[in-house]
């Protein structure tokens, strides 16, 4: 046909390319689809570097070729920037560092704003890059719908910001063509001579929020790899501070972070603390779970995914239905309220990791609930002691004495519990808490009864009417 084309020689050639351009499927990945771009595109500029004289019949498919193809020289100093990240992202590629990769397109796009449509177009070409890859086999329906996000995207920045990025003409509409929307060659009369394509129809839902989340999240896992932990969470806490608590994503891999964090950490104290954040995270991200759907379309996947994660870190045994024991005749009542996690007796210490005898019964709650005197008496000891933190010992009328340890405070409601003052039952002497050496917020309770050391479990039966076994809700 060229070779008897004649002056309709450019026309052929551009048809050659449109035709080529049809037949580039939107089901596969975007460097699958370029590979068939730009072998149309040869085919454009071809027709673009005809002499419209020569071929006067075809002069509007040579300008129709050179609006497509035209490539304006860009020199301002955004340009540049995005070059030097584009060659660095290059070089990472070229070591398989592709997350790496990733994590420099995200920080310039970044930078700019997203107002680059090239950086989107090459973010969207590495997420596709990516999704064809054995070792990112499990995330690749993950990567592809990023892509999509983010050629949608750089479609959308067409006739946008061009002071700036003289580009983003050429790369929305190579976006463009990559999926699957032309250019009219002849518009209608009262249309403009190109128009945009209307990326409202295909929307892929997506926000300035939702894409600072993802990258915030890249980056973090990065400094993961390097085991900068730390600085991490510290990128997480950046992108939260701009967007609140809206992601349910964000607050998810926010929590993994702190338990990451509590993981790797030698203090005991930081172990409680990173735990409980991440508790705190996991909760706001089920919050979140059906809301902001429009800035963050995935909350409902990432709610489900942060409930799943708070039952498996932080589960809440059943409590033990037993047989109720003798009535209280004790006279006492509980000191707090809470979960029993641990009883009296040997057992494997959960900071040391050594069988060690456990010389009273633990009682675990949130919220650092007040400790109250069990009956009225006496306090004889109230101060720091070595591995229990703040402690309290009170000797009751009843010859019982009782000792709380690992308080968060010595508050009580008459002001700060001291040695020799005298409390009456039911009087708060101080708040739960994690100093020492503990797992979290808990009370660590030994009683004696006349001067003799005895297991607090058959009391502490007696006054919940219940048989206390560990998981019973107090």
């Amino acid at each position: 046909l060229t070779s008897t084309a004649g002056e309709n020689l450019p026309k052929l050639w551009v048809e050659i390319a449109l035709k080529k351009i049809k037949l580039i499927k939107k089901s596969k990945p975007l460097h699958l689809r370029l590979k068939v771009l730009n072998e149309s595109m040869t085919y454009l500029e071809k027709a673009s570097k005809a002499d419209s004289e020569k071929f006067s019949k075809s002069e509007k498919w040579i300008n129709y070729a050179k609006k497509i193809t035209s490539k304006p020289v860009s020199k301002t100093w955004h340009s540049k920037q995005i070059d030097k990240a584009l060659r660095e992202t290059s070089s990472s590629n070229k070591q398989k560092a592709y997350e790496w990769s990733l994590v420099i397109l995200f920080n310039a796009a970044r930078k700019h704003q997203f107002k680059s449509a090239r950086l989107n177009f090459e973010i969207a070409l590495q997420y596709s890059k990516m999704s064809q890859m054995k070792q990112y086999a499990s995330r690749k329906q993950e990567f592809l719908k990023e892509m999509e996000i983010f050629l949608s995207r750089s479609m959308g920045r067409e006739n946008k910001n061009l002071k700036e990025y003289p580009l983003n003409n050429f790369y929305s509409r190579r976006a463009s063509l990559l999926d699957g929307v032309t250019v009219d060659i002849e518009p209608e009369p009262k249309t403009p001579e190109v128009e945009t394509p209307k990326v409202q129809d295909k929307e892929v839902k997506d926000t300035s929020e939702a894409v600072m989340v993802d990258s915030s999240i890249v980056s973090a896992l990065e400094a993961n790899k390097e085991n900068r932990i730390e600085w991490g969470l510290k990128t997480l806490y950046e992108a939260r501070r701009t967007i609140g608590k809206k992601s349910s994503k964000l607050s998810y891999f926010m929590a993994k972070q702190h338990l990451l964090f509590a993981e790797k950490s030698k203090s005991a104290d930081y172990r409680a603390k990173n735990r409980d954040s991440a508790r705190k995270l996991l909760e706001e991200a089920i919050a979140a779970g059906n809301k902001y759907l429009d800035e963050h379309p995935e909350n409902k996947k990432w709610a489900s995914a942060a409930k799943k994660r708070l039952q498996k870190e932080f589960p809440k045994p059943k409590p033990v239905v037993e047989n109720k024991p003798k009535s209280n005749n004790t006279g006492m009542i509980l000191p707090t309220k809470g979960l029993v996690t641990s009883l009296y007796g040997m057992r494997k210490h959960p900071i040391y990791g050594t069988w060690k005898k456990h010389k009273g019964m633990d009682i675990a709650e949130y919220g650092n609930p007040p400790v109250k005197a069990m009956a009225s008496g006496v306090v004889t000891r109230a101060s720091w002691f070595q591995g229990y933190g703040n402690g309290i010992e009170i000797r009751y009328d009843n010859g019982y004495t009782s000792f709380y340890a690992h308080l968060r405070d010595m508050n009580g409601s008459a002001g700060k519990t001291r040695v020799g003052m005298r409390v009456k039952q039911g009087q708060v002497v101080g708040h739960m808490g994690h100093t020492g050496l503990g797992a979290g917020d808990h009370l660590h309770l030994e009683m004696d009864y006349r001067g003799r050391l005895i297991d607090p479990v058959p009391v502490v039966s007696k006054i919940a009417g219940v048989a206390v076994r560990i998981g019973t809700e107090l």
